[in-house]
């Protein structure tokens, strides 16, 4: 009986603990990593375990960008449609999803015809 209640005491103490390091951690976020509205990330897709693609605000300017441990390069800037595209399917919901393949694709092809010329 005593062994239960001292297993049970622990379970319920371990949850509160992961509880406060998570609100601690919310909180901490905000001195971390400030939100600025200049310059911030959209999304961000991983690809890899040290690589991501991600869609970048920077001012007024949206950039596709391929995010990695060693560095981060600009595949290139997006168009106004696409951004617009972007957030009209975000707001639609989860069913209608970006198809990031298709823009890199697209974004691919556009710079292997500017290579070409």
């Amino acid at each position: 009986m005593e062994l239960t209640l001292s297993l049970i005491k622990m379970v319920v103490g371990l949850i509160i603990v992961i509880f406060l390091i998570n609100l601690f951690l919310k909180y901490l976020q905000k001195f971390v990593a400030p939100q600025d509205r200049q310059f911030r990330v959209i999304k961000k897709i991983p690809v890899s375990k040290t690589s991501a693609l991600g869609i970048v605000q920077v001012i007024e300017r949206y950039y596709l960008m391929s995010l990695a441990e060693q560095g981060s390069t600009v595949i290139s800037e997006l168009s106004k449609e696409e951004v617009e595209q972007l957030f009209t399917s975000s707001d639609d919901q989860a069913s209608e999803k970006i198809d990031f393949a298709a823009i890199l694709k697209q974004k691919t092809i556009k710079l292997q015809n500017k290579r070409k010329k």
